[in-house]
């Protein structure tokens, strides 16, 4: 195991903790979670490093924590729209003290039909304030189901194309896209968006196993990671590993990054939608079940008054007042 490796043992009985105490205070137990997809490191719904084109049911919240040498992140995704999926993460890069802030957001385009695939556009940290240049990038992706398989492929700019890739296929609306550039008097890096020397093609496939909650994961990741470690190239551009579900809300993912590096996950989702926190207060502050003592405390007068030879033609409790009218 490489050095890195070994350094993330720490981090791994830190998910544990994590998991033992966040678990406790999030109420997912009776949401199905089955087909809520997992996140990748960076909190979007993806692969390990990779997003995929897929969303999670409207309202799913989820908190995570990940680390892949040289990051660490801690993440916080919300799917508010069927078709808009929103992150915000705090990055840490080696032993670097200072924090990342990134914003990412993903689009539906298209939604998956039986010969077509779902398609996706995304922007990875996209606020001038909100962190370093160096992990900003936007893709375009694709995703198709068949079986028990599921398949993502990807078009990247930015920090998808570090690798070098090819030639950004946009130059051809002219030559501003040959350039990123980031206007400071800008708080959206709209002079960044989708240009830039390079593009980079992504790929990958998951595999839910007949194990229950066990999904395998395999990707082409075109990002060069020798500008952000050591400056020495990976030893492999394949990552591979696996999202395990051992119970609805609750995601631990394990993989090799590089081909030699472990990467370590642990995310929680809820879903604000479908709380059960709330019907239950309605129903204990429910109009009828404030009436019952009043309209019992009613008929009784009601039957006093009878005895007496009153005939209440119309009678009501409101709060504190009684209110009878009627003939003697």
């Amino acid at each position: 195991m490489t050095t890195s490796s070994r350094r993330c043992t720490p981090f791994i009985w830190s998910v544990v903790s994590f998991l033992s105490g966040l678990s406790l205070s999030i109420a997912s137990a009776n949401t199905d979670f089955s087909s809520t997809p997992s996140l990748n490191q960076w909190g979007e719904a993806g692969l390990l490093h990779l997003p995929s084109a897929r969303f999670a049911e409207p309202g799913t919240l989820s908190f995570g924590l990940a680390h892949t040498t040289p990051y660490r992140h801690y993440f916080t995704s919300l799917q508010s729209l069927p078709w808009l999926e929103s992150s915000l993460s705090y990055t840490q890069i080696r032993q670097d003290t200072s924090w990342n802030t990134r914003f990412n957001t993903k689009i539906r385009l298209h939604q998956e039909s039986a010969y077509l695939p779902q398609v996706a556009l995304g922007i990875r940290n996209f606020h001038q304030f909100a962190g370093t240049d160096q992990l900003a990038g936007e893709y375009l992706v694709a995703s198709k189901r068949y079986y028990n398989w599921d398949f993502t492929l990807g078009l990247g700019w930015g920090y998808f194309s570090s690798g070098g890739g090819f030639r950004n296929p946009l130059r051809i609306l002219g030559s501003r896209f040959n350039k990123r550039s980031y206007n400071s008097n800008s708080i959206i890096r709209t002079g960044a968006w989708f240009r830039g020397t390079h593009a980079a093609l992504f790929a990958g496939a998951s595999y839910q196993t007949n194990i229950p909650g066990l999904t395998l994961k395999l990707e082409l990741d075109p990002n060069d990671h020798r500008y952000e470690i050591s400056g020495t190239p990976p030893y492999s551009s394949v990552n591979a590993g696996f999202t395990y579900r051992p119970k609805p809300g609750i995601d631990l993912s394990l993989g090799l990054s590089d081909g030699d590096t472990l990467m370590a996950q642990a995310v929680l989702h809820t879903n604000v939608h479908q709380s059960n926190v709330l019907p239950q207060i309605a129903k204990r502050r429910s109009p009828a079940a404030t009436r019952k003592p009043s309209q019992n405390a009613l008929q009784s007068i009601i039957s006093d008054l009878k005895q007496t030879g009153f005939h209440p033609d119309y009678a009501q409790i409101q709060q504190q007042t009684l209110a009878i009218q009627g003939t003697h």
